[in-house]
């Protein structure tokens, strides 16, 4: 009787361990999920509240999914790709200064040397 109330234990103590293991997985999984996203940063991943109940944690899952509903038109990348655009015109931005300095520098040169043409023109016929 006393070992069959052991095994009745120990096979609970199991099934414990691997629901817990699974939902260690599923939490896993759902944070590499989220920072795909690049909606959080890193540190406040690793900062998240861990002590709150399984039913706390599913009621608040319900209620963001149901506030994000009304974002489903929104793109979700839009951020990722206003980073990268916004990179993208500072590097542009700083080529057309140089773009613009190598032009003014052309262009001085053209008129050194057209008043050195005009000078050397007028020194001949003098």
């Amino acid at each position: 009787e006393l070992t069959e109330s052991l095994r009745q234990v120990e096979d609970s103590l199991d099934k414990l361990i691997t629901k817990r293991n699974v939902h260690q997985q599923t939490h896993e999984v759902s944070a590499q999920k989220i920072r795909e996203l690049g909606a959080l940063p890193a540190e406040e991943l690793e900062n998240l509240d861990t002590q709150r109940s399984t039913k706390a944690l599913v009621r608040e899952i319900k209620d963001v999914n149901k506030r994000l509903e009304r974002f489903s038109h929104v793109n979700k990348k839009a951020l990722d790709q206003f980073m990268n655009f916004s990179d993208r015109r500072e590097v542009l931005l700083k080529r057309q200064s140089e773009l613009d300095k190598g032009d003014k520098s052309i262009e001085d040169l053209i008129r050194h040397l057209d008043q050195q043409k005009d000078d050397d023109i007028q020194r001949t016929f003098r």
